[in-house]
């Protein structure tokens, strides 16, 4: 009985061990790609202002 009962603590620990690292990559490639849109946006903002900028002078 006491024998299952470790087997059980380990299985849970590695449960949590299994969903800690899903949800750690899940929120590295969200902000992976939250900070490539950022820079694209800000790249396009940049290339706007540049070309305006050009336009006027």
């Amino acid at each position: 009985m006491q024998k299952m009962k470790q087997s059980t603590e380990l299985g849970k620990g590695m449960i949590a061990i299994f969903v800690a690292t899903i949800i750690g990559a899940s929120t590295a490639i969200l902000l992976d790609s939250v900070i490539t849109q950022t820079g694209t946006a800000l790249m396009v903002l940049r290339q706007d202002h540049v070309s305006k900028v050009l336009l006027e002078s």
